[in-house]
């Protein structure tokens, strides 16, 4: 009986070991509210909110843009001016998309790491290996991925995404689900080592909530200061100042402050990166809005003074090897040492 409850525990533990490694992709639950479950007009929509882009200078080395995550119909035109700005030639390793949960609140950040995330244009892949080193290193991760199924912020970024780079590079998307300054800077110290530029960082965000037009155009404006200023406090405080004016139907004056936030404490310090506004919008500028109640968005972006070196990257690329060749280049070398130690040959 004993051998018989040995084997059932072993068969059990190798089905468990084995369904934690299979992928469980997120499939999308924007499409079709946000933006076109079709994929034939959600390119289209996309090409024609690209072709109405202003001319954005080809030589910035884009660290990280902020985008709106509204439906597209508001506020697609503003979220492909801020990809706009990423010359068209730069290549990244991975695209960092942080947003804020807008249904569950825990303190810390999730990230989702058990499969890659799908739109009606594709797939897009996760890198699960920088994925489960944050959340193995880093108790703030600590999360559960429930938090990404339902949430939106992160999947509206990717058509965008997929529609804008020739190869799409693979992404982490991280779900801010606390409120709290400490949490948020022990959140930017563990991304601080991959805000480099070999990659993209997506800040998720809308602007202000339901306040009326006019009061939305005022109040975004305050709030696009105090990002502009690099000071997180001074953003903090254009937050507040917001708040206590007690401004009809507003809610917010960002849903993503938290997301603003850490972008701010990762470039807190960096003389050489300086933030550009490049658009605004809000819903009542959209044929489908009304003036009474809108939603406000900004396009940010981020730009590093120093120039990418591509020649450096290009070099770096045609000096890479496959897993074979790395064993034979092993070989070898083992192979050499071994006969400069027992045969006293030198080459």
């Amino acid at each position: 009986m004993r051998t018989v409850f040995t084997v059932l525990f072993s068969i059990i533990c190798i089905m468990e070991t084995y369904s934690q490694n299979i992928a469980i992709d997120r499939q999308p639950v924007a499409a079709g509210k946000f933006y076109p479950a079709d994929r034939q007009t959600l390119t289209g929509d996309i090409s024609g909110y690209f072709s109405s882009c202003t001319r954005t200078p080809s030589s910035w080395n884009v660290r990280a843009i902020i985008s709106p995550h509204a439906g597209y119909v508001f506020s697609g035109r503003i979220a492909a001016e801020a990809f706009h700005t990423i010359p068209a030639r730069t290549v990244y390793k991975n695209i960092f998309i942080i947003g804020s949960s807008h249904l569950m609140y825990f303190d810390g950040a999730s990230i989702y790491n058990k499969g890659d995330f799908v739109t009606p244009l594709g797939k897009v892949k996760v890198n699960r290996e920088i994925a489960d080193q944050l959340i193995s290193n880093n108790k703030v991760f600590n999360f559960p991925v429930d938090a990404h199924i339902q949430e939106h912020s992160i999947e509206v970024q990717i058509p965008f995404i997929q529609s804008y780079f020739n190869d799409t590079p693979e992404i982490v998307p991280v779900i801010i689900g606390s409120n709290k300054e400490a949490t948020i800077r022990k959140i930017a110290d563990a991304l601080r080592p991959y805000f480099t530029q070999d990659n993209l960082f997506v800040i998720s965000s809308d602007f202000s909530h339901y306040p009326t037009y006019s009061d939305a155009r005022r109040v975004d404006s305050l709030t696009a200061l105090g990002i502009e200023s690099r000071d997180p406090g001074k953003f903090l405080a254009a937050l507040k100042s917001n708040a206590e004016e007690y401004i009809p139907n507003l809610a917010t004056s960002m849903c993503g402050w938290t997301s603003g936030l850490t972008l701010l404490y990762l470039i807190q310090g960096n003389k050489d990166l300086t933030i550009k506004h490049i658009d605004y919008s809000n819903s009542g500028d959209s044929k489908y809005g009304n003036k009474k109640e809108v939603v406000g968005y900004h396009a940010f972006t981020i730009i590093d003074k120093h120039p990418r070196d591509e020649g450096e990257e290009r070099a770096t690329s045609d000096m890479s090897f496959t897993r074979s060749e790395k064993i034979q280049l092993f070989h070898i070398a083992e192979n050499s040492i071994r006969t400069m130690l027992n045969d006293h040959k030198r080459f």
